[in-house]
């Protein structure tokens, strides 16, 4: 799995693209550490394009535990979004269960989409 962060400070956007075979450990180490470096800025939202990532290992075990380490990690600033992008259909679904999750257990604003145009302009909205 490898994961590649942009930061677009003038459009307050992180955009995260992750591609190959999902280790959700691995996933959760990388986000631990995004969230203490110093680039890290708690006030964007976050576009995570998933369209090439791999989630046949995947259990709704480790979407709790992901869910969990966010929940507690992510900055607490009001009107932030969460944008996920994830093309087939087992891949929507897990990340459809993990925005649920998140969603219901935080005041974030999260979704899924099936394509980058879609989330994009809900993120500009």
């Amino acid at each position: 799995m490898e994961i590649n962060t942009r930061i677009d400070r003038a459009k307050k956007l992180r955009l995260q693209v992750v591609t190959g075979v999902i280790d959700v450990p691995e996933l959760i180490q990388k986000l631990s550490e995004l969230y203490h470096s110093p680039d890290y800025a708690p006030g964007m939202n976050v576009l995570w394009d998933m369209s090439q990532a791999d989630f046949s290992r995947v259990t709704s075990e480790q979407i709790q535990s992901l869910m969990m380490m966010v929940k507690n990690a992510w900055g607490k600033e009001e009107g932030v979004k969460a944008a996920l992008v994830a093309t087939g259909d087992l891949d929507f679904g897990l990340t459809r269960m993990y925005e649920l999750s998140l969603g219901a257990a935080t005041s974030r604003d999260i979704v899924v989409f099936k394509n980058i145009a879609d989330a994009e302009k809900w993120l500009a909205e």
